[in-house]
C-alpha cells in the first residue's frame, strides 16, 4: 500500500497542485503526509478524486478509516 505522497509524485503533483486540485491548502496536504493530521471522509474523498484512486489504496486513509488491506472501502 503506498502512502500519499507517495501517490502524488507518482502522478508528478506538487503539494500545491494536489491542494489546488482537491480545493484545500498546502498546509493541509502536508499535515496529512507528515502524519499530523488525521483526514476526514470529505477530505479523503477530494483527495482521492483528484489522484483517481481508491481510499483503500493510500495507506494513510486506510488507516484513517480503521481499514485493512481486506476491507471494501
Amino acid at each position: 500500500m503506498r502512502t500519499l505522497r507517495e501517490w502524488r509524485r507518482e502522478r508528478l503533483l506538487s503539494l500545491a497542485d494536489l491542494a489546488t486540485a482537491a480545493g484545500m491548502t498546502e498546509k493541509a496536504i502536508g499535515d496529512i503526509e507528515r502524519g499530523n493530521t488525521v483526514p476526514r471522509l470529505g477530505t479523503i474523498r477530494k483527495i482521492t478524486g483528484v489522484l483517481n484512486v481508491s481510499p483503500r489504496d493510500v495507506a494513510e486513509f486506510a488507516a484513517a478509516l480503521g481499514a485493512d488491506e481486506t476491507d471494501p472501502v
